[in-house]
């Protein structure tokens, strides 16, 4: 049944490195900063729980869920599950992990649902075999702390007080990845392969960074209200950003390697407004090629405005086909730089 263990005096700490707990809720209560512990021949199912300290939790043949309240730890937590394909979902929405918060499962399902809260979420080194599902509602938002490894889809969400996301050594293999800021926040993301985008929606400035890859999208529309920065780390590698609906109401850059040295391969670009292939981003509609030479792509090119012209303030310089489309009626396309260079 229930498992209830409560420290009430002298900082006193939970450790419990042999539980048998079968069946019901675990609660674990701690005096002052004192640390819990807990290691669980099966699954564990958490009731409203109160850690003054750090907090270790693995399931050895099991899942990890919360029936109860919310878990609130003031220092940070690793929940594991040992046996492969077993999930975490931890999706109160009155959690509160103010520290760090790592995460480890196994096999190819293992998936993790986090919901901090109104508190900032904090992901420590963390591998994850399955799906990441993360909510945080704080300011602070959503940040990494260690490399992130996830083997899924990542779907990362703040959903209140302008929340950021800003995930600097994530290192997702496979999925889409979905971005959902609150009000103006902003989302910056750095994955250490290609990136391949499904619905997302940021109130502030994107800047997603492929260090060894591709930028793609495989879902929806991306929707963003500030500048957009997409950041290729690999040569020749492609930025295909195709969906119907896309919307970006400010500049949008697109950067081959750093500072812009290398050179794009394919580039597929559509937008909801009039768009002008330019010498920098400093004016919404801008499409900015910065690769060592400005404005040049070593692959194919297309360009998709659905409701506005197509225009350019920088010679365009194409090695592969280019194909550029005006979805408005009337709507028009003028390249009249004297310098372009379309081949195909």
């Amino acid at each position: 049944g229930n498992v209830t263990l409560t420290t009430d005096a002298g900082n006193g700490v939970i450790n419990m490195g042999t539980l048998q707990q079968s069946a019901g809720d675990l609660i674990l209560v701690t005096n002052g900063n004192g640390a819990a512990t807990v290691v669980n021949n099966a699954a564990i199912d958490f009731g409203t729980s109160n850690v003054g300290g750090a907090l270790d939790v693995t399931a050895s043949a099991g899942t990890i869920t919360q029936n109860g309240g919310a878990l609130t730890v003031a220092g940070t937590s690793a929940f594991t599950t040992s046996t492969n394909d077993q999930a975490i979902t931890l999706s109160s929405t009155t959690n509160a992990l103010t520290g760090a918060v790592a995460f480890t499962t196994g096999g190819t399902t293992g998936n993790v649902v986090i919901d901090n809260g109104t508190t900032g979420l904090d992901l420590a080194a963390s591998t994850i075999s399955g799906t990441l599902t993360a909510t945080g509602g704080a300011s602070a938002g959503i940040v990494d702390s260690g490399n992130v490894a996830v083997a899924g889809n990542v779907t990362l969400t703040t959903d209140a007080g302008n929340g950021v996301i800003n995930m600097g050594t994530l290192q997702q293999s496979a999925g889409d990845l979905i971005l959902v800021t609150n009000g103006n926040g902003a989302a910056t993301v750095v994955n250490n392969a290609g990136i391949d985008f499904g619905t997302s929606n940021v109130g502030g400035a994107l800047s997603a960074t492929a260090s060894a890859g591709n930028i793609t999208q495989n879902g929806g529309a991306i929707t963003v209200a500030g500048t957009s920065s997409f950041i290729l780390g690999a040569n020749s590698a492609n930025v295909v950003l195709d969906h119907a609906s896309n919307a970006f109401s400010g500049a949008v850059t697109l950067l081959a390697g750093a500072g812009g040295s290398q050179a794009f391969g394919n580039v597929t670009f559509v937008d909801d407004s009039a768009v002008k292939i330019d010498a920098n981003a400093d004016a919404a509609g801008d499409l900015y090629l910065n690769a060592g030479t400005d404005g040049a792509v070593g692959g194919n090119l297309a360009v998709t405005a659905t409701t506005g012209n197509i225009t350019q303030g920088v010679a365009v310089a194409v090695t592969g086909t280019s194909a550029f489309t005006t979805s408005a009626t009337d709507a028009t396309i003028t390249l009249g730089t004297t310098t372009n260079a379309l081949g195909g």
